[in-house]
């Protein structure tokens, strides 16, 4: 984003709004590698001020132009809206700093989702800040995407990802720099390492990296990080007990073939799969199901069930127009996926009808012609879909067997 007076590190500044104006000595955002809540929220409100003086400028500058100067008139208009929407995000970010809250972009992006524009303006806006600042995106509470994650009630190494009082680090993420956290593991990529086993099963297979905890009720595969991080931050797994896997996105061979050795070990666990409503979801979740049918030796988990997003979550709300309307129409590549989507799901099919519900949902898909995002639902205020919390709204589809 352009500005006329862009953040210099080095600006006199004071945190008092009394002495906004006086001189003081300098703040020098240098490059540490360890930041405390105290040092973080300091920074953050020496740019603020920094941007209500050129706001300030901004606004004098207005009033000075003459009406043949209207070009510089929209200019500074142009930078007040920058200005705005980055205060915006601002607030937030220093909100979960203070209360040590971690989100991912695009959950950044759907909290303040009636207030920004679009995505980028997120995306840019933390670039910047980590840029002038001189801190990582972590320290402002916001979490960089991985290869995939997985948490809940299984442990890995002897290390149970769902007590939130510890800490791991596999051997894996020790190398490349990653950290392992309650709130998941990065997924390893060694053949070794994603072996499963349940806690009966241990005895047997004593070498297992994962073990599902007895308790376990539900295996979720979920498209985006965003939706893992916020099942997480909710401690979905303590209403019903579960696993999460997420491989942001279209899954890698490792998350794949973590799923399905969980699966091997656990067929009596259902598999289920939350996915935004589109084309692209879908065909993440066949992914899941079916493998990746460019690789002939890929093997997925057929067991893998569709729960969501589906139309009835879409439609269902008592109240469809508080639904925001932020969702998108189908591009011409949209519609040639789902009919290539239901051609994949005819051909997997062994006997007539398997697969009847998923394409009666693929025809009403194409049929409303809109896509829309999992957070586009629970961030809904007063949408019955999303009545508390996405973890309770999700509690409630598993307790009533809400998937195809």
């Amino acid at each position: 984003m352009k500005r006329s007076r862009p953040f210099n590190p080095n600006t006199s500044l004071s945190l008092s709004k009394a002495t906004f104006a006086k001189e003081s000595e300098p703040l020098h955002f240098s490059k540490n590698t360890l930041y405390d809540k105290e040092d973080v929220l300091k920074r953050i409100e020496a740019y603020v001020l920094v941007i209500l003086k050129s706001i300030n400028d901004t606004y004098k500058a207005r009033e000075q132009l003459t009406e043949t100067r209207q070009t510089a008139n929209v200019r500074n208009t142009k930078a007040l809206v920058e200005y705005r929407n980055e205060l915006v995000i601002i607030d937030l970010l220093y909100k979960n700093a203070m209360e040590g809250v971690v989100s991912a972009h695009r959950d950044i992006y759907y909290h303040l989702i009636r207030k920004i524009p679009h995505q980028n303006v997120v995306n840019h806006t933390v670039m910047r800040l980590t840029t002038l600042l001189g801190i990582p995106r972590e320290s402002l509470g916001v979490l960089a995407g991985t290869r995939g994650t997985v948490g809940g009630t299984l442990s890995f190494r002897g290390t149970a990802l769902y007590d939130a009082s510890r800490r791991l680090r596999s051997e894996e993420d020790t190398r490349s720099g990653v950290d392992g956290c309650a709130e998941g593991v990065t997924i390893p990529s060694t053949e070794e390492c994603l072996s499963v086993t349940t806690e009966a099963g241990v005895a047997s297979s004593p070498s297992a990296k994962f073990v599902l905890s007895s308790r376990t009720r539900f295996i979720i595969v979920v498209e985006k990080h965003a939706i893992f991080f916020r099942l997480m931050s909710e401690r979905i797994y303590d209403k019903i007990p579960c696993v999460l896997l997420t491989s942001h996105g279209f899954p890698t061979l490792a998350a794949r073939r973590l799923l399905l050795n969980m699966h091997r070990a656990a067929p009596h666990i259902p598999v289920v799969g939350l996915v935004d409503y589109n084309p692209s979801g879908l065909a993440i979740l066949l992914q899941y199901k079916f493998g990746n049918e460019r690789v002939t030796v890929d093997e997925g988990v057929a067991a893998v069930r569709w729960l969501g997003l589906r139309g009835h979550h879409i439609s269902g709300s008592d109240n469809p127009e508080s639904t925001p309307d932020t969702s998108r129409a189908f591009t011409s590549r949209d519609t040639a996926m789902t009919a290539s989507l239901s051609d994949r799901l005819n051909q997997k099919a062994t006997r007539e009808g398997e697969y009847a519900p998923w394409l009666a949902e693929i025809e009403k898909m194409k049929k409303s012609s809109r896509k829309y995002e999992i957070e586009e639902v629970y961030r809904a205020e007063g949408n019955a879909v999303a009545p508390r919390s996405l973890s309770e709204w999700l509690c409630s589809c598993l307790l009533r067997r809400d998937y195809i």
